[in-house]
């Protein structure tokens, strides 16, 4: 019978193909395993929560009251600081290079004027003038522009130093000149405050925030607004120029706004999404009501617990409600779809719940106990974040299970609950889909496990990547500052190196000024290096100023007397807030080195953090250099410590998964399947991500651990109703079908609310976050494609035993369907 012949037949004149087996013999060691003990226990509880509705609806009301009331005790952060644990290596170095030059954070304000060039009165003008506004913004400890760059200059044996463009003297055509000439010959400037091309300035931004955490959020925010609300004042002041920000402030910044909205619209919106499926699919307003009722009270509740701890949750923490709510959406499906099937197999409705429960109880409560064993191991790694991700996400499956087991039962009694009555189209299409994987199980099982071995392997084939270039979409403003920071000026790589001097030695003599001379030079010649920040260059410009401003003269001085002259002559002549302190130690031994580069790809930020500690080594053994930076630490942290710690834990999930499988489905053999179906879908997804060109960062790489529970729901609930199903009738084919029959429309339906859902994520504008929307969708329409043709098509040849010579026997009868479950 083909499959045309199969769909235009009437359901009671089918006849299911069953493979002929050999000597008939237990194809589940069932007499090995104990029966459960427990069925009676939860027969007993279902008629509890039944005969007790307001008790049930009190504590569960209360309980949301109280949550509820605790949510405005969480707060949000995107501060790279709260990704790793303070004792981490290099948060350890990163801390003390801060401590010994007081820098934290730092901004840069773009300006870009209309004509290409910024050697104009006007736009000079509007630097000079920004560059004094920024002073004025509570917690700023530093501003750098060429506006107040301190230009030297000698006369005798005076020494003067001003700014290029003090406020008390004119912008004329010379002073214009004079900027533009120091400008783009000072190494200290060029490619830093100005392009070489002309066409763009730069204001740097340095922050000093102190205090705890809380009041440095507080601080953050309102340096935060005052400098957008100064850009959209000079915005308007100064039409024919353009103004951006950039730099980790402010980045940090767009990057919590766009996170923010995200939280705001676009979660509100996949909820909306995925409510309207429901409805749509359920087919029942009531049902949709109680399903909503225990996804929202899920997250609400789980946050609320955490709210009254007042947790602090960083952006990936900030996913955990969003993951709570989809696997309760998986829970209520369940259990809203048997329930609605008992219905019209005439059941009453009490009978029709406590049937439902009784059938989806245990996958329910598996899937809760695998995910929640599976987002534990995040604990394996240096990252709070995730680590806080793994407690709530846990916390949230287990309340979303007591939701779904107490509560929806009560809503479910007395709310009106439509029958769902089998629908023809979708009973013969799963009959013949479960048909075609039998009977091709022998092409179906190599081809898929071949495809999905080369697909698997093309993920180690991905990059790596955590850049600033790629937090983003493309189209943002912030993407478009980023880009031009990159290409016009000194991009936002950034490492500070910091060079100490030798015991008893002072860094004003010349051995250690030649070593860090010789270390600038040679990184500048490192790929995508662009710029260096050193003290050196401000020796040879006093240098040369203090010879008649010779060229010849620019170059180290050879004494230390008199380089200790020249530092004492030049820091006295420096105005308030431009002192040496962001690159020299307040005891003189030692200096800071500021590398700058281009974006690009993590493995090559690790690649120069390694070459320049390999460079001191060989050059200078005996020196102590510190070499740290944000960039560099989150490469590094991405390449050597997230991804194998990451790989661990999955391995350990897996197998903590695999091992409570053996035991609940009481089959190795049914264990060891159900691994696949976990691993399968989730390898296979990653392959197919490196090979569409998509960077693995941060993000990406935990989508594993949030997808793992809605991956497991899928391959528990097919195995359980397979095995119960084998163990009443004794064939493989039976069983397959009986399961098909009872999950494929709840997983079906699971699944397309929960792609839609996720889809919706996709749309938000930070880069790293819409993989989830992007990556998600596709772990779960393959884990459904595996569960419901290659899963069928592995049961019935292993379990089968088929012979080449299919037979065709009656339908399932009823009373055997019945006692099968």
């Amino acid at each position: 019978m083909s499959v045309r012949d199969l769909l235009c037949t009437k359901t009671s004149d089918i006849r299911l193909p069953l493979a002929r087996y050999g000597p008939r013999r237990p194809l589940i060691r069932r007499t090995r395993f104990p029966k459960p003990l427990m069925s009676h226990a939860r027969s007993q509880f279902f008629d509890r929560i039944l005969s007790h509705p307001w008790r049930v609806l009190s504590i569960s009301t209360l309980l949301l009251i109280v949550c509820f009331m605790g949510l405005g005790g969480l707060s949000t952060s995107n501060d790279y600081r709260s990704f790793l644990d303070d004792d981490y290596p290099g948060m350890v170095e990163l801390a003390e290079i801060e401590e010994l030059f007081y820098e934290n954070k730092s901004g840069v304000l773009l300006v870009i004027p209309n004509d290409g060039t910024i050697f104009t009165e006007q736009a000079l003008t509007a630097i000079q003038s920004l560059t004094a506004d920024s002073w004025l913004v509570d917690k700023v400890a530093r501003v750098d522009s060429i506006a107040n760059f301190q230009h030297t200059r000698a006369s005798g044996d005076e020494l003067f130093v001003e700014s290029l463009l003090p406020e008390y003297l004119p912008i004329d055509a010379a002073r214009i000149e004079l900027t533009r000439q120091v400008s783009l010959n000072e190494p200290a400037t060029r490619g830093l405050l100005v392009s070489t091309d002309q066409s763009v300035g730069a204001i740097n931004i340095t922050f000093e925030f102190g205090g705890n955490e809380d009041l440095q959020l507080h601080e953050r925010e309102a340096a935060t607004v005052a400098f957008m609300s100064l850009l959209d004042q000079y915005r308007q002041r100064y039409p024919e120029i353009e103004f951006r920000e950039t730099g980790t402030f402010f980045v940090d910044y767009h990057s919590e706004r766009f996170l923010n909205e995200t939280n705001s619209i676009l979660t509100p919106v996949m909820i909306v999404v995925m409510m309207l499926l429901l409805a749509l699919l359920l087919q029942s307003l009531s049902g949709l009501l109680c399903a909503m009722v225990i996804v929202v009270g899920s997250g609400v509740i789980t946050m609320g617990v955490f709210g009254w701890s007042n947790m602090l949750l960083e952006a990936v923490a900030a996913m955990g409600p969003i993951v709570i709510m989809t696997l309760a959406v998986a829970d209520s499906v369940h259990i809203i779809v048997g329930a609605q099937t008992a219905l019209g197999q005439g059941f009453d409705k009490t009978a029709a719940i406590k049937e439902s429960l009784r059938i989806n109880f245990m996958p329910v409560f598996l899937t809760s106990l695998t995910t929640a064993l599976g987002v534990i191991t995040f604990s394996f790694t240096d990252f709070p974040s995730l680590r806080k991700l793994g407690v709530i996400i846990a916390l949230g499956v287990t309340v979303a299970f007591i939701l779904s087991v107490t509560l929806l039962p009560v809503l479910m009694q007395w709310l009106p609950l439509k029958a769902r009555l089998p629908n023809s189209f979708t009973h013969k299409f799963f009959r013949s889909l479960a048909q075609w994987s039998i009977s091709n199980a022998r092409i179906i099982l190599p081809v898929a496990l071949v495809s999905a071995a080369l697909i698997s392997s093309m993920a180690s084939r991905g990059v790596i990547d955590e850049s600033f270039q790629n937090m983003f979409h493309p189209d943002t403003e912030v993407s478009e500052s980023i880009r031009i920071s990159d290409e016009k000026l000194a991009g936002m790589l950034r490492l500070d190196v910091a060079v100490f001097s030798a015991e008893g030695e002072k860094i004003t003599d010349p051995k250690y000024l030649r070593l860090v001379e010789d270390f600038s030079q040679w990184v500048l010649r490192q790929p995508d290096v662009t710029h260096t920040q050193t003290l050196t260059d401000t020796y040879k410009r006093l240098n040369k100023s203090m010879h008649g401003d010779q060229p010849e003269w620019y170059r180290l001085p050879e004494q230390a007397d008199l380089a200790a002259q020249y530092l004492l002559l030049y820091e006295m002549s420096l105005p308030y807030g431009l002192d040496l302190s962001h690159q020299l130690t307040m005891d003189k031994t030692a200096t800071r080195i500021i590398v700058s580069g281009r974006n690009v790809e993590s493995v090559n930020v690790v690649a120069l953090t390694n070459s320049i500690r390999q460079w001191f080594e060989l050059n200078a053994p005996e020196v102590k250099v510190i070499s740290a930076g944000i960039v560099a630490l989150m490469s590094e942290v991405a390449l050597h410590e997230l991804i194998p710690k990451m790989a661990r834990g999955g391995v350990i999930a897996i197998l903590m998964v695999s091992l409570v499988l053996f035991f609940a489905l009481r089959s190795w053999l049914l264990g060891l399947f159900g691994m696949l179906a976990n691993i399968i879908p989730l390898a296979v997804s990653y392959g197919i991500w490196a090979m569409s060109g998509n960077i693995f960062n941060f993000v990406s790489v935990s989508v594993a651990g949030i997808c793992l529970g809605m991956v497991v729901d899928f391959a528990v609930h097919f195995l359980d109703k397979f095995r119960h199903s084998l163990r009443s009738s004794g064939d493989v084919n039976t069983a397959i079908y009986y399961a098909y029959e009872k999950v494929a429309n709840p997983l079906l339906i699971t699944a397309v609310v929960l792609m839609a859902g996720f889809f919706v994520l996709s749309f938000t504008k930070v880069a790293n976050f819409a993989a989830i929307g992007q990556l998600t969708p596709l772990v779960i329409s393959l884990a459904l494609a595996f569960d419901l043709v290659v899963l069928p098509a592995l049961l019935a040849l292993v379990y089968g035993r088929a012979s080449n010579r299919v037979e065709y026997v009656a339908e399932l009868a009823e009373e055997p369907t019945k006692r099968a479950i």
